[in-house]
């Protein structure tokens, strides 16, 4: 609340109760902060998260990974694997692997995939598939196809090698089912395209408690976010 404060000079205050919604990575950061807001005593009358990555490290990047080496990633949502990839980089602080020298791309590509993000100018960038894939290191290119050779890609990070033990770690700690699997404070509802071709709707948790509900829509992720959002009106229509 002083944050608030500060930077509105004092002319905004929080209200004592919250409706919360967000769809993709706004669905991934309306579970952190609905949660956030509860813990500081506003009320929540309900957090709507829609197709998010709720479980970046367990589901989510392997799902990226595999769709990327498979090329049946769509075109147009390349350059995000590549934006949400940097931002795991070792020259990133406050993450685990910060000065580590572990990184999902190799030293070249990350610089220059960061120059990128900086400068608003990576989904300007038309790489392929597989330029994409050969930006990743050469030894984490090997663990993957070994991993999908077995069936073992959601398991990468869940016991990772020596040489991703700090790569990994900055991954896992993005997840956010343990907030979903735990809420008991606020109804939370979960929409998702039962087709969503970016963010696997493995990323729902399976054992949820009572006051978390799931709604499936039909469409991919793009087409799903218009029937969620408008479930999440018509929520907050008919419940205030």
């Amino acid at each position: 609340m002083k944050m608030v404060a500060e930077r509105t000079s004092f002319h905004t205050t929080l209200a004592n109760e919250a409706f919360v919604a967000g769809y993709s990575e706004r669905g991934y950061a309306s579970i952190i902060i609905g949660d956030a807001l509860s813990r500081i005593g506003v009320k929540i009358k309900s957090v709507h998260a829609a197709g998010g990555p709720y479980q970046v490290g367990k589901v989510e990047t392997p799902f990226m990974l595999k769709a990327v080496q498979e090329e049946t990633l769509p075109s147009e949502y390349l350059y995000m694997f590549g934006m949400s990839s940097i931002s795991f980089s070792s020259t990133v602080p406050n993450v685990p692997n910060y000065g580590q020298k572990e990184d999902i791309f190799s030293s070249e590509w990350r610089e220059k995939i960061k120059a990128w993000v900086d400068e608003g100018s990576i989904a300007e960038n038309e790489l392929s598939h597989r330029e994409w894939w050969f930006a990743i290191r050469k030894d984490l290119r090997e663990v993957i196809e070994n991993a999908l050779e077995n069936g073992t890609q959601n398991d990468i990070c869940k016991n990772p090698t020596q040489v991703l033990k700090f790569l990994c770690a900055a991954i896992m700690e993005q997840d956010v089912d343990d907030i979903i699997s735990n809420n008991s404070d606020y109804d939370l509802i979960l929409c998702h395209g039962s087709d969503d071709e970016l963010i696997d709707p493995k990323n729902i948790p399976e054992k949820l408690p009572d006051n978390v509900a799931i709604k499936i829509v039909p469409g991919s992720h793009s087409d799903a976010a218009y029937l969620c959002f408008l479930d999440a009106f018509q929520y907050l229509f008919f419940n205030t």
